[in-house]
């Protein structure tokens, strides 16, 4: 199903009060997502306060995490005190270049190994990272 844009944007404002998902964010979660055979990724961004996505494009690498830095800007970028991402070094040296004074800290997932392999790795950072990072 395709939506224009302008249904998506008066959506999202419907949904959450806001248009601009990226505004206040100050503990963010990174992780990258299959959705198609072939590997065709996603990365994406979830707001650990809210527990919402808040951005996704298609692809995996620096080029992609720089433009979320890009539409984040280096005055909200400077705001992030904590990133969790898996242990990919293409998402550490972004985020140590763009908001250099955020923790970065490990997902939670790749520390735990009794954590059952079929669960996504995005999954918890939803979940445990949040309470993890709120303590």
């Amino acid at each position: 199903m395709a939506l224009s844009a302008y249904f998506a944007d008066t959506l999202v404002q419907d949904l959450t009060g806001k248009t601009d998902q990226l505004d206040g964010l100050t503990r963010i979660g990174i992780d990258e997502i299959s959705y198609r055979k072939g590997h065709r990724y996603l990365t994406c961004m979830v707001d650990h306060d809210t527990g919402r996505l808040v951005w996704a494009h298609e692809g995996r690498n620096k080029d992609t995490l720089t433009l979320f830095f890009d539409a984040l800007e280096s005055t909200r970028s400077a705001l992030l005190t904590h990133v969790s991402a898996d242990g990919a070094e293409w998402i550490h040296s972004v985020v140590r270049q763009k908001a250099p004074q955020a923790a970065i800290c490990l997902d939670p997932f790749y520390g735990d190994v009794r954590v059952m392999p079929t669960w996504s790795a995005f999954d918890l950072v939803g979940d445990f990272a949040a309470s993890l990072m709120s303590a």
